[in-house]
């Protein structure tokens, strides 16, 4: 028997082509909608973020490493979030504290033991 050509087991084209175009439209759609969106945040710059604590609201806050994020206080499903500066902001907890929002940590992930 003869060895097969290596050319007859390659997909025929029009399958290598739409495989690139479903992988096409999926990294578009991901770029499109980011993770923000599609978790239902809306993000604000951070000195934003702080100036609706101090306007009380929030009803409750989570802080994470690089981000923080934070439920509306009128019980919508309103969500926000702000990125940390990469400076610590001493008076953040406090103010927190003065509004009375709950506030949660978050873990870093990935890596780490």
């Amino acid at each position: 028997m003869a060895d097969q050509d290596p050319k007859d087991e390659l997909p025929p084209n029009w399958i290598s082509q739409v495989l690139f175009a479903a992988l096409l439209g999926v990294l578009v759609f991901a770029i499109i909608l980011r993770p923000d969106q599609m978790a239902g945040f809306t993000t604000v710059p951070y000195s934003d973020f702080k100036s609706r604590i101090v306007d009380g609201e929030f009803q409750s806050v989570e802080i994470a490493p690089t981000e923080i994020t934070g439920v509306s206080q009128d019980g919508s499903t309103q969500r926000m979030r702000a990125l940390l500066p990469p400076v610590e902001d001493e008076d953040l907890l406090p103010m927190l504290e003065d509004a009375g929002v709950e506030v949660t940590g978050k873990p870093a992930t990935g890596g780490g033991a």
